[in-house]
């Protein structure tokens, strides 16, 4: 697990919310062939979106899902299949169709961010997806933090931390939780 989710789930638990946090691999990898490696080896990523299925089975239809890189194509899927107030995904969104999926559910916000630098974005990925949001008639924030690299939000990651740029995202998705947690 990497510093910047437990930093952020501090932060939302300290703001009053309830917080689980996912973790199907149960340990942080210092580069992404090691962590491919990893998930190939879980089962592939079919695998890591049904433990994580199984491990959220229990929340309450107002919960709000947050996710990173592959655990953002995660959160869309499970915001798509159940009811849920809100989905942030932090570095990885895709249109719908790209998970499979018909419609975004009606109703249901979501705020994205990644990094303006980051090589592992998807070039009008995160639009497609603001597209299929505002199609099922709800708001969808895209934030883009320049200068942003895939980890800027990791402490652990050297000299890619942008520490102005992870508090922003901080902030925002605490803010957005409060706004949209039931």
């Amino acid at each position: 697990m990497r510093a910047g989710v437990t930093l952020l789930a501090a932060r939302l638990h300290g703001a009053g919310h309830r917080v689980l946090v996912v973790d199907p691999l149960r340990r942080t990898f210092g580069d992404l062939e090691a962590a491919q490696q990893a998930v190939a080896a879980f089962g592939g990523d079919v695998a890591v979106q049904q433990h994580a299925v199984g491990a959220t089975a229990a929340l309450p239809p107002g919960a709000v899902l947050v996710g990173w890189g592959r655990g953002a194509a995660t959160a869309e899927h499970l915001a798509c299949t159940r009811p849920v107030a809100g989905a942030g995904l932090v570095g990885g969104a895709l249109p719908t169709a790209d998970l499979g999926l018909l419609d975004w559910p009606r109703g249901v916000p979501v705020q994205v961010h990644e990094g303006g630098d980051d090589p592992r974005r998807e070039p009008g990925a995160a639009e497609g997806l603001a597209a299929d949001v505002r199609a099922a008639g709800a708001a969808v924030e895209v934030v883009v933090h320049p200068g942003a690299g895939h980890l800027f939000d990791d402490p652990d990651a050297g000299a890619g931390y942008l520490e102005a740029a992870a508090g922003a995202l901080r902030d925002a998705v605490v803010r957005f939780c409060a706004q949209h947690a039931r």
